[in-house]
Formats: structure tokens, C-alpha cells, sequence
């Protein structure tokens, strides 16, 4: 299959001048918006045009058809929710992440009375979907918030999605690697290719992998790398450490992005998470993840010592509770190991307080 060289939903077209631009062209909810995008592809203000178009045509493509909405529908609260500023202040990362849950809620209950929905109604519908927990919490949060919203507005008196309980989270989460998963990548790929430059990204950064297709040459400041998290907007400024150096001038400059794809293109977000997810496969290593990467920096750092304070500096987390369930089990392990060394101390105390032989005292009766 032909990789694609452009983003998502931009293509080549002529302007009514007969000039061949980059346009950005989306259909959402039956009706076509698009607008012409600054080149070259994928500079800086490609990439905010390209932003701010996400953002705002999925609002814009709405609106048209909003007449055609039914009032005091589920769909009208959701049109309603996408053109607030609850939504539109979120980043764009988030609203990617969102907009296709809200766009399943809006094709399975759109059409449903929204005075009509009950507490029992969204109990039911978490429920059916108990094969799903992680996406039945994902569900029951972005419903809260799109009937929060509702509530704001005077659609509704009360949000029926408050009060429901979504699914235990018994998982740890993505797995970390051990020292066998990296030995076994970094044999399989090695130094020089594209696959072992973005693990050691991912690897000696800690960073997520939308800011690791992001990073290039421009956030290179006396030795170090500094930018701002897509995700958080939180500021990182870390250390380069030799090894990424070599792996880094390892490969061809040919873009201000270290990672470009086989076509010479800096890798989308979601891009890069399937061409990292071959590149495990390929090394024989199915469980293993980009974000497990990033777990292993929080775990080793925590592991040697470091506050949470340290570790959000390197891993950019906005607040401490988030690095709270990384240091956990570190910090545990610490303190039986402090445990096992005070009963240790202890039974040398007892070993010196009570010698087996007093000193100067001899066997038999005295004379």
C-alpha cells in the first residue's frame, strides 16, 4: 500500500487562478468545508493552519446543519458541546482524541429526547459494554461532559451520567521495558536506520510520541532539547546524552525533523505509532510499546532515587499525582529493602550483645 505523503484530509488543487495549492478539504455531517493551507508542507505554518483547520471546520461543518437538528435531542446537546468554549479551549491533541467517541455517542443515541434520559439509561449502556471497560470510562466521561454542558444551557436540570460508576481500573498500564526488550530491539535494528533512531528518541527522552515526531534540529539549544508538550503545554528542557547524539548524526539531515518517513516527510502522530508497532513486531517484541518506553524512564528514575518532582521535569506530567503511580512501586520496593536492613542491623546488635563465649571466663571450678 502507497504511503501517504500528506497529512489527512489535504490534498494538491488548482485555485480559480489555475495555481496548485495544498487545500484542506473535510465532509462532516453531510456538508464539504475546505480552505487552502500555506506550503511548504509540514512548516510551521503549514502545521497551524493545519491545526487551526482541525479545529475549527469540525465546528464550521456543523453549524450548516444545525437547523436540521432536531431541539432537545442528544445531537443537539452534542452540536451545542462542540461549539462551546468547555471544548474549543482544549488542545487540538485532545480534541482528536475526543471528537471520534463524540461522533460514535452522536451515531448510536443522536436522535434520543435528552429530558428523557435517565440515570438507569446510562447504567445500561456502560454495562453493554463490559467487554470494553477502558472505552465504556472513556464513554461515561465524555457523556458527562457533554450533558454538564447541556445542563449550562438550560436543556436539562440535572446530568443523568453523574453518580454512575464506570469499571475498575485493575490494569498497570502500557508494560515497561526490561533491559532483555531493549537488547533484543537494538540487535534487530540497528544504529543508522529510522527504527533505532526513534526508539532512542523515545528511549532517552522519555517523552511522548507526539512530541517525539515533532523533535528536530530547531529545539537543539547548546546540547540540550527544549520544547513545550503537545499534549500538556508543560516545558521540557533535558540533557542530550552521548548515545542519542550518535544516533541522531547517524542519519541523514535532511529535514529540521529527526524522524521523517521513507519518503523524506515528518511522521503524523498516529503514523509513527504504526511504524513503531512494526518495528516491534518485527523485533520479536509484541508486548512491547512507545509509551512503555516512557514508563521505563519514569520507573528507572524512580528507581534511582528521584523526587517526583524530578521526574515530572524530564517527563513534562503536569502535576504530581501523575507521577505519583510510577514512583509507587519503587518507592515500596525501597522501603522493604530499608526494612530487611534495620532486621539485619538488629540481629548483628544481638550477635554482639550476646556472644555465645563470655570473654575471660573459663570451663570447670574455679581454684
Amino acid at each position: 500500500m502507497r504511503r501517504r505523503t500528506l497529512p489527512k484530509h489535504v490534498t494538491w488543487a488548482k485555485d480559480r487562478h489555475g495555481k496548485k495549492r495544498l487545500r484542506f478539504r473535510r465532509k462532516i455531517g453531510g456538508v464539504w468545508q475546505s480552505r487552502y493551507l500555506p506550503g511548504p508542507v509540514y512548516s510551521d505554518d503549514f502545521n497551524k493552519a493545519y491545526q487551526d483547520a482541525l479545529g475549527d471546520l469540525e465546528v464550521a461543518a456543523i453549524e450548516p446543519g444545525a437547523s436540521k437538528t432536531k431541539s432537545g435531542t442528544l445531537n443537539a446537546a452534542i452540536v451545542a458541546y462542540l461549539s462551546s468554549a468547555a471544548y474549543q479551549n482544549i488542545r487540538d491533541s485532545s480534541k482528536g482524541a475526543k471528537r471520534p467517541i463524540i461522533e460514535k455517542i452522536r451515531t448510536a443515541h443522536g436522535d434520543k429526547r435528552i429530558v428523557l434520559l435517565e440515570p438507569r439509561h446510562v447504567q445500561k449502556l456502560i454495562d453493554g459494554m463490559a467487554d470494553r471497560p477502558h472505552a465504556a470510562n472513556r464513554w461515561l466521561s465524555i457523556l458527562r461532559q457533554i450533558l454538564d454542558h447541556a445542563v449550562l444551557i438550560g436543556m436539562i436540570r440535572r446530568n443523568p451520567a453523574h453518580g454512575i460508576k464506570g469499571y475498575s481500573k485493575k490494569s498497570a498500564g502500557w508494560r515497561a521495558w526490561t533491559e532483555a526488550d531493549i537488547q533484543q530491539f537494538t540487535a534487530s535494528h540497528p544504529i543508522g536506520t529510522a527504527e533505532r533512531l526513534a526508539f532512542d528518541l523515545l528511549r532517552y527522552t522519555g517523552q511522548r510520541r507526539s512530541d517525539v515526531v515533532k523533535m528536530g534540529w530547531q529545539h537543539v539549544e547548546n546540547g540540550r532539547l527544549k520544547f513545550n508538550q503537545s499534549k500538556t503545554g508543560a516545558p521540557v528542557d533535558i540533557r542530550v546524552p552521548p548515545e542519542l547524539w550518535a544516533s541522531i548524526n547517524s542519519v541523514p539531515k535532511r529535514n529540521l525533523a529527526f524522524l521523517l518517513t521513507s519518503r523524506g516527510m515528518p511522521f503524523t502522530a498516529a503514523g509513527f505509532g504504526n511504524f513503531f508497532r512494526a518495528a516491534c513486531d518485527n523485533a520479536g517484541l509484541k508486548n512491547c510499546s512507545a509509551h512503555g518506553l516512557r514508563k521505563r524512564m519514569a520507573k528507572r528514575l524512580a528507581e534511582s532515587g528521584a523526587t517526583a518532582n524530578q521526574i515530572k521535569a524530564v517527563t513534562g506530567h503536569t502535576s504530581l499525582s501523575e507521577v505519583a503511580r510510577y514512583t509507587a512501586a519503587a518507592e515500596s520496593a525501597l522501603l522493604a529493602d530499608q526494612a530487611f536492613d534495620l532486621l539485619s542491623d538488629t540481629k548483628t546488635e544481638q550477635k554482639v550483645s550476646q556472644p555465645k563465649a563470655v570473654v575471660g571466663k573459663k570451663s570447670g571450678k574455679c581454684k
